[in-house]
């Protein structure tokens, strides 16, 4: 088959330089679907980047203007990637499109109109209703005009990432004759060797965005209720975004000091699994998610979770195995949980034990052979 992904953003090189789980999936369904078929991606400029590229076996295409990463805002720059991406898709051979964002599911239901092929939206998450909440008014209700758009156009197939995702997807009404869940996954060979001695001090790792409905403020708010018991505690937040300044601010205003380490963006994916794999826990306090990529990839690095217990995270957990779940936004119960993980040793080691078994259900190779049938399927039609 020829493949062609339309995505926002896409790493530069095979150490897959990731910001979030929709880049990661992009990443890694590509790489495996590309030992078989031939797969082009079209993504968004960024600054020292080639404009056309090989990662990982995958021919990437960057198009639009230069601009930095950035979830919200851009709002110019973004119309801009979406009508380039338009002008170059229609100029490429492909069998199936693939819209794999927001943004990229206009792209992809143009282009495949203008080739005459089947078209598939990948699926991460519905925020019908919720955008202006999730993002603020302007990148808000953008947002919402975007996604009621995307939902009234027919899909040939969606593929959502969870069946959290799949539900509210039937409940939009979403145009399409069949909803396919196919969950996102690691590539379990990624973490060989990883393991090294966990750090002096008993730690908590989040990774992810910097944006307000991660709620990574319940995080430290939690961490200063946490250190009467553990009072060497330490909390890396390895991520950037917008709130980052606010969420420095936070820690300064809770005396919080050498105890949160802002790391950043960190390029290197191996060197995140790295941290996450050296900690003690891995934290998602966030209030939206329609997967919850870094709760599976702590898994694998054999790190339990305290997550909040939304609807996706109680399904890839199966209702909190490799860790513990608590009720979003209760910083009182996120503390409780926290302190029992680094206190109790024996409930700890028993959830390593089963996150490296759950972990085992998401490897990447058997998600994208289902992912591989849904294009078939829609080539038969």
């Amino acid at each position: 088959m020829n493949i062609l992904l339309i995505t926002e953003y896409f790493p530069r090189s095979s150490d897959c330089e990731v910001r979030g789980g929709v880049e990661a999936r992009a990443f890694y369904i590509a790489r495996e679907l590309a030992r078989r078929h031939r797969v082009r991606v079209l993504a968004a400029r960024e600054p020292g980047v080639p404009d056309e590229n090989e990662v990982a076996g995958i021919h990437v295409s960057r198009c639009g203007p230069e601009r930095p990463y950035g979830q919200g805002g851009l709002l110019g720059a973004r119309v801009a990637f979406l009508r380039a991406a338009i002008r170059a898709g229609r100029g490429e051979k492909a069998d199936v499109v693939e819209g794999c964002n927001h943004i990229a599911y206009v792209a992809a239901e143009r282009v495949s109109d203008a080739l005459g092929v089947p078209r598939v939206a990948t699926y991460h998450d519905v925020w019908l209703g919720e955008w202006v909440h999730n993002l603020g008014w302007i990148s808000g209700l953008v947002g919402e005009v975007m996604e009621r758009h995307v939902l009234s156009k027919t899909w040939d197939r969606i593929i959502a990432n969870s069946e959290a995702t799949r539900q509210k997807l039937l409940a939009a009404r979403a145009r399409t004759p069949a909803i396919e869940v196919v969950y996102n996954g690691i590539a379990l060979e990624d973490f060989a060797g990883l393991g090294g001695p966990k750090f002096e001090q008993p730690t908590i790792c989040y990774v992810g965005r910097l944006v307000r409905y991660k709620r990574v403020d319940d995080l430290l708010r939690a961490a200063v209720r946490v250190r009467g018991r553990v009072p060497d505690l330490r909390v890396k937040i390895i991520g950037s975004g917008p709130e980052e300044q606010r969420l420095r601010a936070l820690a300064a205003e809770l005396e919080l000091g050498g105890c949160a380490e802002f790391v950043g963006f960190v390029p290197r994916h191996r060197d995140v699994l790295e941290t996450m794999a050296r900690s003690h826990l891995a934290c998602l306090p966030s209030a939206v998610e329609g997967f919850g990529m870094a709760v599976i990839e702590a898994m694998a690095c054999g790190t339990p979770v305290v997550a909040s217990a939304l609807a996706p995270i109680r399904e890839i957990t199966r209702e909190g195995q490799g860790g513990l779940l608590f009720p979003c936004a209760d910083v009182a119960a996120l503390a409780a949980k926290l302190t029992e993980m680094l206190t109790d040793a024996a409930l700890r080691h028993r959830c390593e034990e089963q996150a490296r078994v759950l972990a085992r259900d998401y490897d990447w190779k058997p998600l994208a052979a289902k992912a591989e049938a849904v294009y078939e399927a829609v080539l038969r039609q």
